[in-house]
């Protein structure tokens, strides 16, 4: 396990973030179009089905066929969230705030997300 890589506790016990990749995984169709690599996307996909809520789980699930047809070339790397979606990804980073600090992309992706909840709000 290389340095950096903090282990994270979910009810169900301790989770280990995968190995950290280069590849691209999902780019998220709003804002600066924020992204997560492969690995990221499905480390997020996996805390996202883990929730054991509907939502959370369905929107896990597109997260990892995503990136998965994304490393295969078979989608465009853009991924449309509805406002469901953006309420699901903000639980789960208010759940596991070491999450956010321990990795920059998550942290990005968090911010862009408040933005567009607060612009939705606002509106």
């Amino acid at each position: 396990m290389p340095a950096g890589h903090p282990l994270y506790s979910l009810a169900e016990g301790k989770v280990i973030l995968s190995e950290p990749d280069t590849e691209p995984g999902v780019v998220f169709a709003f804002g600066s179009k924020p992204g997560l690599s492969t690995a990221e996307a499905n480390d997020l996909a996996e805390f996202l089905i883990r929730r054991h809520k509907s939502a959370a789980f369905t929107l896990g699930v597109r997260i990892r066929r995503h990136a998965a047809l994304n490393r295969r070339h078979l989608t465009d790397r853009e991924m449309e969230l509805s406002s469901t979606d953006l309420e699901q990804i903000a639980l789960v980073f208010d759940d596991m705030p070491d999450l956010v600090a321990g990795v920059p992309s998550y942290a990005r992706l968090l911010k862009e997300v408040a933005a567009l909840q607060a612009h939705r709000v606002t509106r």
